[in-house]
């Protein structure tokens, strides 16, 4: 009997639940949605379009399933099949009408809606969206744009240039005639001298920029960069110096020095791999052969003078060698009489070898 009991109130309990009138259900899932229980109003508003197909309120249910996936769930797949769902079984329906509009205006959707992922750092979902687009809509004037977008994310949200690079590629091959084109073939150019490091593709890419889209903005500001492309060697090995990327700053250099070996900011490159090796790697030996090449092969440049004398200083002052020293600095003596550094290297020639103590005008530095 007791069982009989338990049956009974499962049975009548089931039965009141299923027999929730649409108007319950469409103000159970309000509640749901208000309480985040997503999945609860979806469940609900399906009662009605499946239990009360005919109902007034059939219709706002199977729209509003659409609008939780794309709004809620951010869900474009299930999304679009539920705003097709809207306008098959309730076409003649205010809903109906609006879902039809929708997906006439899907694209604008998603690219707007990656947009404002984007803004609220939800980018995951942002590249979803954008990756929905460019899948589906190959063809559509807006996929170019989307392409672009996913890899300016890629590129200044997630840092990953390789995919950046790889999507912003997709846009010059597969759009080679959008507008935004020539911006994605400049921003690959960008992006692998800026945050790669690589002059040698960042180079090729510029070209690429100046041969496919010459007569844009883009095209101009490319070949402008080729043309002072030693002075940015220069300026961003000083740059990569002093934030301590050595490494870089080295090849940067070594770059200048291999590609331009007739360039009138050559001798500069090459003084400072020899300083960079004396100064920041501490290492004497590859200092000295760096300025040495000063020396051989840009013999008259105003870093020759230089490049002397840190070499006589070098094995002066730091590896002891007085009669390398000698050598260098009356070499220097002997071709110089006339620089600036002359005194300075006279000074150390007549003090060679001695200490601080037996220097009378360094005397006082000692008591």
């Amino acid at each position: 009997m007791k069982i009989k009991l338990i049956l009974l109130i499962v049975f009548t309990i089931t039965a009141i639940s299923c027999s929730k009138t649409p108007n319950q259900l469409f103000e159970l899932s309000n509640q749901n949605l208000e309480s985040d229980n997503i999945e609860q109003a979806i469940l609900n508003l399906d009662k009605i379009v499946k239990n009360y197909p005919k109902d007034s309120l059939a219709s706002m249910a199977q729209y509003k399933i659409a609008s939780i996936y794309l709004n809620w769930k951010n869900d474009l797949n299930n999304g679009f099949i539920q705003l097709q769902n809207t306008t098959i079984n309730y076409g003649n329906t205010l809903q109906g009408e609006q879902a039809q509009s929708e997906i006439d205006q899907f694209p604008e959707y998603i690219i707007n809606k990656a947009e404002s992922l984007r803004k609220r750092k939800m980018l995951k979902e942002a590249v979803d969206h954008l990756m929905y687009m460019t899948n589906k809509y190959l063809d559509h004037e807006l996929t170019p744009k989307a392409q672009y977008m996913l890899g300016d994310v890629y590129m200044n949200d997630f840092r990953d240039f390789e995919q950046a690079i790889l999507n912003l590629d997709k846009i010059v091959k597969n759009y080679p005639k959008d507008s935004l084109a020539s911006m994605a073939q400049y921003k690959i150019a960008s992006i692998y001298l800026n945050w790669k490091n690589d002059l040698n593709n960042g180079f090729i890419q510029l070209q690429n920029t100046t041969i496919n889209y010459g007569n844009t903005l883009q095209g101009e500001q490319a070949q402008s960069e080729i043309d002072q492309f030693p002075e940015y060697i220069i300026n961003k090995a000083e740059s990569l110096r002093k934030r301590k990327m050595l490494k870089e700053a080295v090849d940067h250099l070594m770059y200048m020095t291999n590609k331009y070996l007739d360039h009138e900011l050559t001798p500069k490159a090459q003084y400072m791999l020899g300083d960079v090796y004396m100064n920041d790697f501490r290492d004497f030996s590859t200092a000295i052969q760096e300025y040495r090449k000063v020396i051989e092969k840009y013999s008259g440049s105003s870093q020759q003078p230089h490049a002397l004398f840190m070499i006589g200083y070098i094995y002066a002052n730091v590896l002891k060698d007085n009669e390398s020293a000698e050598v260098e600095y009356k070499a220097f003596m002997e071709q110089f009489p006339n620089h600036e550094l002359y005194p300075s290297v006279k000074f150390e020639l007549e003090f060679l070898g001695k200490s601080i103590e037996e220097i009378p005008a360094l005397k006082h530095i000692t008591t």
